[in-house]
Parts: C-alpha cells; structure tokens; sequence
C-alpha cells in the first residue's frame, strides 16, 4: 500500500528538488569548465532551506510560473511549485535559484 504524503518535507522531496534546482542550473547558466555550483542545505524556523548559486552568464532567468508541461523536460519548475511552500530567484552576484519546503520532526 502507497504511502499518503502528509504534506510536510520528507527526504526524497528534499532530494528531488535539490535534483532539479541543480539540473536547471547545470543546462541553463551557461556555465564552463571551471566554473562551480554552490549548493547549500540549510534547516531553520521549521523549513528546509535548498539554494543554487551559478556565476549566471546565460542572462536567463527562471521565474515563479515559468515551465510549460507541454514542452519535452518542462516539469522541473512545476514540481518545485508543487512540493515547496516558497521558491524564488535572485541575482545577488552570478544567480542563485532557492527553495523551501517544511521540514517536521
């Protein structure tokens, strides 16, 4: 029997979207050998904190609402937007993608 999701952050979801924010980071920063992903895991104030940081050469960035299930690969944002309480994008120095899903227990 299929376990029933509770609606809180579990360890494969945690896994999934770290998958996914660094899959999308890989294929569109327009990143070259040499450059680095910095990939941080943070649990605070009951939320887990997952964040990508590119140096963002491509210029093009993912915004809330962006990825149409109809196009080969596009699930990755709307699985996010599915499984986090907040996610969102930001240019602090290169780009950084993050995501915040509960974290009980």
């Amino acid at each position: 029997m299929a376990e029933v999701h509770d609606g809180g952050w579990s360890l494969d979801d945690g896994r999934l979207i770290a998958s996914e924010l660094v899959g999308n980071a890989v294929r569109h920063s327009g990143c070259e050998v040499g450059h680095r992903l910095q990939i941080d895991v943070s649990r605070r104030e009951g939320r887990l904190l997952i964040s990508v940081h590119v140096p963002g050469l491509s210029g093009n960035a993912a915004r809330p609402g962006d990825g149409d299930p109809a196009e080969p690969g596009g699930w990755g944002l709307r699985i996010i937007r599915e499984l986090c309480e907040a996610w969102g994008a930001e240019r602090p120095d290169g780009y950084r993608v993050w995501a915040e899903l509960p974290a009980h227990g």
